[in-house]
């Protein structure tokens, strides 16, 4: 597992993970169940693959004990809770316009 430093320093409630992948989620929680965990779900299906209903994503963030689900996409969704994002600068610019 990786550690930095810093890091050590935050409380927990600093503290987010963040990732694509279920297991890592669920290894997080597994280790770290004090921190907050979100599972981020691209709605873009693989080919040949079809996208999960609602209710499946749901289930399965229950499963891996996530504290949230965050869906990927690049379609404007109604709805909206948070947004997770790397391009805050370039975010923050397109909601002003």
């Amino acid at each position: 597992m990786l550690y930095l430093s810093w890091l050590a320093r935050l409380a927990p409630a600093q503290i987010a993970v963040t990732s694509f992948h279920a297991e890592v989620i669920a290894a997080a929680k597994k280790a770290r169940p004090d921190l907050e965990a979100y599972w981020i779900v691209s709605l873009k299906p693989a080919k040949g693959k079809k996208l999960p209903t609602a209710e499946e994503l749901i289930g399965k963030a229950r499963t891996i004990r996530a504290d949230g689900l965050d869906l990927s996409a690049s379609e404007a969704l109604v709805g909206v809770q948070g947004i997770t994002t790397d391009r805050p600068g370039w975010l923050r610019d397109r909601l002003k316009k």
